[in-house]
């Protein structure tokens, strides 16, 4: 039956061009149908002898060609929809004959030789709808392909007409789809950000959009891509952002997605944890000033603690928690205890000056910059407090004591890092200041931050001034600033008993990478990551003599910086060798390096006996962090023995060297 189907489609094309009775044809279309349902063969052979005598061919007139309607020339449709074609009538048309070429994309149009005939059909006037248009659906067309269609007639005098125009049109892929980044997913504004959608083989060019609002009014990227991926910029603004994805042409556009841009975690001082007997209880950040602000030298920081410690059989313990993504370098620390009548309280002021008092004295006035009477808010612990959302100042005025210094208590809760400067509700900078017998200010001080309320304590000389009974203090701050309470405290003539100890053992736990450490003593800093915990104990006398009491401080030495591996949008601020990571090691170790500036760089290894071992940098480096890892082999390639080996960086008229452990 398929090959009596391909003769007759065979027998149509010879006639397709020229000008016959249509009879002939007609006939095959009945004797085909006849021929499928009741293998009439002897019809079939007649009609088959009719047609290679010529039939009866005697020309008449045609038709006219049929104007076409949709899909209109140069036109596209989508991939996988129905393959609708529609055109107008034709007055006295009683069949139409349809044909569809397919021709791959970019080939120049030749009508001589379209390509492939891939749909052919006879349709008779049935198909008409009711709006001179007659249409006809056929199956989907291949993906991204150039199609060529046309139309012819017969009318009436049952003659073919010619046939029309070629329209052409090309199959498009529907709107494109959003595969990555998932709605709501998060980014720093430093980060940049990768997009992607999915590829048909063949397009080329995008439209891509984001914008803050959904309705893309004014986006704030509009642009042309030639890839099915790109990577937005860093520096978007807080919040959500949208965005979406077309076709060059026709303009067909995805769905909207989102990401959103949130507050980056900032560097923030290394948080102590006290033991009450119990459990470890946070107290407040140690360290406070960093790398962030300028700060590259090693700080010394005083703080009472004001948790209850309870030793433990003459033990009190402590822990150093590192809880951001920061690097902390501690070169010491030790604890000071204060032993002193139980109805005097200690301060320490911020450069580690201990002292006692007994009673703290409310101030006389309160004005902020703007004239506003304060004094309700700071002058007592209570639920009133000052408020502050921006920069400014207050000036106190406090009865004159005799002694010879100023005590100042603030219980102030500034948030760290005491360094941020872009945000509006940090603390930036707490300064204190007192008039002179001149009418000048004096600065006296500037008070660390610390995350939790804490008394922090000025001390200064008070110049005699017989005819002036108060002192004049004046508060300024940068950013905002949130007080309870400020007061005078009066010197207590009682001294206090103090004594250092140092820490008797040690312990580092936590962390991502295993590390080596002898402990404090011995000239060795302590580098501590994100996630390290140090614990550390001191062997105390807890026997106290009737009527004392006892308060704690701890002093600690060193720095901290931001880790520039998580940081990658802020430039390190002096030149820094790392400590590797892990360390022992095996087979491979990570050593990483800071530049604040580009240099010439030469990263070497060397063993114990001075002689080189394998070269791992030798070049011009930009300013950054860099992380470079080395696999345990010389420069040959061949694996080294165990031992201690040292990695020396040079970078312009830096030099530095660290010592690593490879343990097979």
């Amino acid at each position: 039956m398929y090959l009596i189907s391909r003769l007759f489609r065979f027998i149509r094309r010879i006639f397709r061009d020229v000008e016959y009775w249509l009879s002939a044809t007609l006939l095959l279309n009945h004797l085909e149908v006849a021929m499928k349902s009741s293998r009439m063969s002897i019809l079939i052979i007649l009609a088959i002898f009719a047609l290679i005598t010529g039939g009866i061919a005697v020309a008449v007139n045609p038709c006219p060609s049929p104007e076409l309607f949709f899909p209109g020339d140069h036109t596209y449709r989508y991939y996988n929809t129905d393959g609708q074609y529609e055109w107008y009538e034709v007055d006295s048309a009683i069949v139409y004959e349809i044909e569809v070429y397919d021709i791959e994309m970019d080939t120049m149009i030749d009508t001589s030789d379209l390509g492939d005939l891939r749909d052919h059909a006879y349709l008779d006037s049935t198909f008409y709808d009711g709006d001179s248009l007659l249409a006809i659906y056929y199956d989907d067309a291949y993906y991204w392909c150039s199609y060529y269609w046309r139309v012819r007639s017969a009318c009436d005098t049952i003659a073919w007409g010619n046939w029309s125009d070629f329209f052409q049109f090309k199959v498009y892929s529907k709107k494109p789809h959003l595969e990555y980044p998932e709605n709501g997913v998060e980014y720093y504004y430093y980060q940049t950000i990768p997009i992607g959608w999915d590829f048909r083989p063949g397009e080329t060019h995008f439209k891509v959009q984001v914008d803050n609002n959904s309705d893309f009014g004014s986006p704030e990227i509009d642009t042309v891509i030639t890839n099915q991926s790109w990577t937005l910029p860093s520096g978007f603004s807080l919040g959500s952002h949208y965005w979406r994805v077309s076709h060059f042409y026709p303009v067909i556009w995805s769905d909207t997605n989102y990401f959103r841009i949130v507050e980056a975690p900032i560097p923030s001082c290394p948080v102590l944890y006290s033991y009450d007997g119990n459990d470890f209880v946070e107290e407040n950040p140690l360290l406070t000033a960093c790398e962030y602000s300028n700060y590259t030298k090693v700080v010394t920081d005083y703080y009472h603690v004001e948790g209850s410690v309870s030793p433990q059989n003459d033990n009190v313990v402590f822990q150093l928690r590192e809880l951001e993504n920061e690097i902390t370098y501690l070169n010491d620390i030790e604890l000071i205890t204060v032993d002193h009548p139980r109805n005097t309280r200690i301060g320490c002021s911020v450069d580690g000056q201990v002292f006692l008092y007994e009673e703290s004295v409310a101030p006389l006035t309160a004005v902020d910059q703007d004239g506003r009477d304060c004094l309700e808010l700071i002058k007592d612990i209570d639920d009133a407090c000052f408020r502050a959302d921006q920069s400014g100042y207050l000036i106190l005025t406090f009865p004159r004591y005799g002694g010879s210094y100023l005590t100042f208590k603030g219980p102030i809760k500034l948030p760290c890092p005491y360094e941020e400067k872009a945000s509006s509700n940090i603390t930036t900078s707490f300064n204190v200041e007192i008039m002179s017998e001149n009418g000048d200010w004096v600065a006296v001080s500037e008070i660390p931050s610390r995350q939790y309320s804490a008394d922090e304590y000025v001390l200064a000389d008070i110049p005699p001034d017989n005819s002036s009974p108060e002192i004049m203090v004046r508060i300024s701050w940068e950013g905002s600033l949130t007080a309870d309470v400020f007061s005078l405290d009066v010197p207590s003539n009682a001294t206090p008993v103090t004594q250092n100890w140092a820490v008797a053992r040690c312990n580092l736990l936590g962390g991502s990478a295993a590390k080596s450490w002898v402990g404090f003593g011995h000239n060795e800093i302590l580098e501590m990551n994100k996630g390290d915990i140090l614990e550390f104990g001191f062997n105390i006398d807890s026997e106290l003599p009737q009527g004392m009491s006892r308060d704690y401080i701890i002093r600690s030495v060193g720095r901290y910086q931001p880790d520039y591996s998580v940081f990658t949008h802020l430039i390190p601020g002096q030149f820094q060798l790392y400590g590797n990571r892990p360390n022992p090691f095996n087979p491979s170790t990570i050593i990483s390096y800071d530049l604040p500036q580009a240099v010439s760089v030469c990263l070497e290894v060397y063993n114990t006996l001075g002689q080189h071992v394998k070269t791992l940098v030798d070049e011009t480096q930009p300013a950054g962090h860099y992380e470079v890892v080395w696999n345990s082999t010389d420069k040959n390639g061949t694996s080294v023995a165990n031992g201690i080996y040292l990695y020396r960086l040079k970078a312009g008229d830096f030099v530095d060297s660290r010592k690593m452990i490879l343990l097979k």
